[in-house]
């Protein structure tokens, strides 16, 4: 069997592996929260929530428990998937979240609520409320950005694409030391 054609099924069995990685269904966003006023500001506040993509269609909205992943202190309570994961995604045309709400007081499906006096909190993609055991419902007037965190198989990709450029700078710094060997 030839160096080349041992070269080629290599690549295909790598890049099918990478295929395979890349279409991993989890998604994970990161959101900072920016300038909160009220008793716990000033902040930043920031945190973490994953979704699992292959059960969105483009254009959709889910409403109700929909996370896989929420990692978010507030007040000293740390929240998670199972502890705040009402509210709804929403996906545009392409399949990316255009807006997201998240919220632990459960009203319901799809409904984000703040109660006065309680450890509530809601997060949209332009909005952030809160209330403590002593203090009513604060809003912030800052900004909350959120952003798309890449998938470990993004990177498989991209360093399958990689490999062939690396044989081939090998195999030419190789001939040049070969060369300079017989010289």
């Amino acid at each position: 069997m030839s160096q080349r054609v041992l070269y080629s099924f290599f690549f295909v069995l790598l890049s099918v592996g990478s295929v395979a990685a890349a279409s991993a269904s989890p998604v994970t966003y990161d959101f900072t929260i920016m300038n909160v006023s009220g008793p716990l500001g000033p902040g930043p506040f920031s945190g973490s929530f994953s979704f699992d993509s292959s059960t969105i269609d483009p254009g959709q909205s889910v409403t109700g428990p929909s996370l896989t992943a929420l990692n978010f202190t507030l007040n000293g309570i740390a929240y998670n998937a199972s502890t705040a994961n009402d509210g709804f995604l929403t996906f545009g045309s392409a399949g990316q979240l255009v807006d997201f709400c998240i919220a632990n007081s459960f009203v319901g499906p799809g409904v984000c609520n703040v109660n006065s006096f309680s450890n509530t909190f809601l997060i949209n993609s332009k909005q952030f409320f809160y209330a403590t055991p002593t203090t009513d419902i604060s809003e912030t007037d800052g900004a909350i950005t959120f952003t798309e965190v890449p998938e470990p198989g993004t990177f498989a990709l991209l360093g399958t694409g990689l490999l062939p450029g690396a044989g081939v700078a090998r195999r030419r710094l190789w001939a040049s030391f070969v060369r300079r060997i017989r010289i």
